[in-house]
């Protein structure tokens, strides 16, 4: 084994609400960070409207898949958020991101088992 699958495992979300609300915040708090949306809009606006656009997906049947390290599925070291062939995110938490130029990476890997997307 070469890469993050020498190091890591993948699950589905948990029907719990946990999961959900990890990747929930985490996109959240990303999209909001980076400046995509819009940025006259106040906190909880943004945050209330974009988390029912969330829970509307995941209640159409978008799937949420987790890596986590090996033995440890409790630690989510990143997600991805798809329905067939469209991605919606992708995130690895920093402490698990590789260097340029290194072994496939967690975010690959969770794209290699969610795959495959329309380009």
């Amino acid at each position: 084994m070469t890469g993050a699958s020498a190091h890591f495992d993948v699950r589905e979300a948990r029907p719990t609400d946990e999961d959900r609300n990890y990747a929930r915040s985490s996109m959240l708090l990303s999209f909001r960070k980076c400046g995509r949306g819009p940025t006259d809009t106040d906190s909880g606006s943004y945050y209330k409207g974009h988390h029912e656009v969330l829970e509307r997906l995941l209640d159409r049947g978008a799937r949420l898949l987790l890596a986590h390290p090996k033995g440890e599925p409790d630690t989510i070291a990143g997600y991805a958020l798809y329905e067939p062939r469209l991605l919606h995110y992708v995130l690895t938490k920093e402490i698990y991101r590789t260097k340029p130029g290194s072994a496939v990476g967690v975010a690959s890997m969770l794209l290699a088992a969610a795959g495959p997307f329309d380009a």
